[in-house]
């Protein structure tokens, strides 16, 4: 870590860096997403970002509503160059129960089995280290467990944020 002394001049680049690691990318979600009859995982329209090159903490919390009938699975899906290795998971169920648990793999999705008899606005906080090795996308991916008549929504308040680390 660099220490400036008070008059003293920075570099351009300097100052880059500092701004660079200092900004977090981020996307927030205006408006809910709907999806029915779909157990095909696709990137959400709002919750997806461009990553320059580099390494990541990323976290994510999700709020949804789904019929019980459905449930809810829950991913991550970078382009070329972008890995979320191990990412984490957590969520409660229908009778308060908290429910954790780590993937090993981007490409796995979480299955958020038995939280869809919650009230509206049942968050999924996610979270891992993303390593991009050539500008690429992230995104958060969603779709029902079972396929339902009914709607899956990913409500307007979540959010995705990336804090570069390196």
């Amino acid at each position: 870590m660099a220490i400036f002394t008070a008059g003293q001049r920075l570099r351009a680049s300097a100052l880059e860096a500092l701004s660079v690691r200092a900004s977090p990318i981020g996307a927030y979600k205006q408006a809910d997403t709907t999806r029915v009859s779909n157990v095909t995982a696709t990137a959400d329209p709002e919750l997806t970002v461009s990553v320059p090159i580099g390494v990541y903490i990323c976290e994510a919390v999700v709020l949804y509503q789904t019929p019980a009938a459905a449930d809810f699975k829950v991913g991550w899906i970078g382009g070329t160059g972008a890995n979320v290795g191990q990412w984490w998971s957590k969520w409660r169920t229908s009778d308060g129960t908290e429910v954790s648990g780590v993937l090993s793999s981007d490409v796995s999705l979480r299955n958020v089995v038995g939280a869809s008899a919650m009230p509206p606005d049942q968050p999924v906080n996610m979270g891992g280290v993303c390593v991009v090795t050539q500008a690429s996308s992230l995104a958060i991916r969603w779709a029902q467990v079972t396929s339902t008549a009914g709607d899956t929504k990913v409500l307007a308040g979540s959010y995705l944020r990336l804090v570069k680390i390196s």
